[in-house]
């Protein structure tokens, strides 16, 4: 990525982050209230997540475990209104605030838990050159990921011997034909898919 790309893309996430959480304030608070009521304080969810440069960072979610339970991958023991906020990707909305102060940009592979780091590392160093995104290749391709981990008898032997090498495969094509045509290309499809449109894999397999 040359350098007028990664200033441009930088100034779009600031551009962007900025009106987005300008425009969604009053709807951001009344999620935050609905879950205070829903399932009590903290209404966040903070959890330390491996960003560029293997450097880790704090990443922002609105909570959707009980109290005292740990952050998981899969939809079990999940609050009534959590359910809703993950299948909609709501959840995720406190991120524009990683993204304005700089831990994140708007298109990048997803932050990833330290974990799982240490179980690829070789494969996950490429991955991070960039900053971590809402939208990737990977998190499109698996936009329903929950849903498939939910069928499988050992959902975490299945995340780390089917899904994690195919998401890094597509994290790495990511980093490596990253550009400002790729951001707005993600960023236009990451946010259709969100709003649940549904699109041909063939619009993932574009050349950059």
């Amino acid at each position: 990525m040359n350098l007028t790309d990664k200033y441009s893309i930088r100034f779009f996430d600031l551009l962007l982050s900025g009106i987005l959480l300008v425009v969604l304030l009053i709807p951001m608070l009344i999620l935050g209230l609905i879950t205070l009521f829903d399932s009590g304080l903290p209404v966040l969810f903070f959890q330390r997540r491996i960003g560029y440069g293997m450097n880790p960072f704090t990443i922002f979610k609105y909570r959707t475990l009980p109290k005292k339970r740990k952050e998981f991958m899969i939809n079990q023991s999940v609050t009534l209104f959590g359910r809703f906020l993950r299948k909609t990707k709501l959840d995720e909305l406190p991120q524009l605030v990683n993204i304005l102060v700089g831990d994140m940009s708007f298109v990048g592979p997803r932050p990833t838990l330290p974990e799982y780091v240490a179980w690829f590392p070789e494969e996950f160093e490429p991955t991070l050159q960039i900053k971590p995104g809402l939208f990737s290749y990977a998190s499109i391709s698996y936009f329903n990921e929950e849903d498939l981990l939910a069928n499988q008898a050992e959902p975490l032997t299945y995340y780390k011997t089917q899904i994690l090498p195919e998401k890094l495969k597509l994290d790495t094509r990511l980093v490596t034909s990253f550009s400002i045509k790729v951001y707005f290309q993600l960023l236009f499809l990451g946010i259709a898919r969100s709003l649940g449109l549904r699109f041909p894999k063939t619009l993932l397999t574009f050349a950059p």
